[in-house]
């Protein structure tokens, strides 16, 4: 009997674990329900964003999600001179997508914006806002070049830092000491 319960308790206890660990979110309600961060908005599941570019007239509902997102951040703090961080564990994820588009949106409503680029290995930012990638982040963190040497009017009031050539040792310029005064930049 003893073995029996024993068995028992291990296996809830499994079952539990490998709910904690593989539960996914099924929508917005359960993700603002489960976690204490503030939710700015959710995205619609697009299969292929590849190409779609940055148009920032498109009344699509992938547009229309990412204009929610630019006011609920425009009104979560209130500060000037902001810096936003798109982020996600695997690539191809939509990191460029959503931060070009947001920088595209957010030019697009009269507020100066600077992208930058900081993937060193496969760059996609100059793709996606049909820019030139021959100097860039890189030129600036390995010391060939300056920051404003380095930035690209796209349109008005949108600038972009693309990363550059790719280096040899791309985790070795993004712990640079030049990166803060990147991010001082202004």
């Amino acid at each position: 009997v003893f073995y029996a319960l024993l068995g028992f308790v291990a296996a809830v206890l499994m079952a539990l674990l490998r709910y904690q660990m593989f539960n996914t979110f099924e929508n917005v309600i359960d993700l603002k329900e489960t976690t204490k961060l503030p939710v700015l908005g959710s995205l619609p599941f697009e299969k292929n964003i590849e190409g779609l570019g940055v148009d920032t007239s498109s009344k699509s509902s992938l547009m229309e999600s990412l204009r929610g997102i630019r006011t609920s951040l425009s009104y979560s703090s209130g500060k000037e001179g902001r810096l936003f961080m798109v982020t996600s564990i695997h690539p191809g994820e939509g990191k460029t997508f959503i931060s070009g588009s947001l920088a595209a949106l957010y030019a697009h409503a009269g507020k100066r914006v600077l992208i930058i680029d900081y993937d060193l290995r496969k760059p996609r930012l100059h793709k996606l806002l049909n820019i030139e990638n021959a100097k860039g982040k890189s030129n600036f963190l390995s010391g060939q070049e300056g920051v404003s040497d380095m930035i690209v009017e796209v349109s008005d009031n949108l600038f972009a830092l693309t990363s550059g050539p790719v280096p040899p040792n791309p985790s070795e310029l993004v712990l640079s000491d030049k990166v803060d005064q990147l991010l001082s930049y202004g």
